[in-house]
């Protein structure tokens, strides 16, 4: 599993023509979670962030590929 935390923070100060000031805070985490594939190499995994954009990259194993094989429905 690869695992995404991501938090967010925003402040807003307002000042008004009355002789006061409103200030509005707001607070928001969460978390990603993402099945990795059987065949993936962990030690080659790469993330870059750009303009927002979150890009993984997760490279495949090289080695014995699965044989498939039929099963029966009875």
């Amino acid at each position: 599993m690869l695992e995404i935390p991501a938090e967010k923070e925003e402040r807003r100060d307002e000042k008004e023509k009355k002789g006061y000031v409103r200030r509005e805070r707001g607070y928001v985490s969460y978390i990603r979670r993402l099945r990795i594939p059987d065949d993936a190499t962990e030690e080659g995994i790469e993330a870059k962030l750009e303009h927002g954009v979150l890009r993984l990259n997760i490279p495949k194993s090289v080695g014995k590929k699965e044989e498939k094989r039929k099963v029966e429905v009875k």
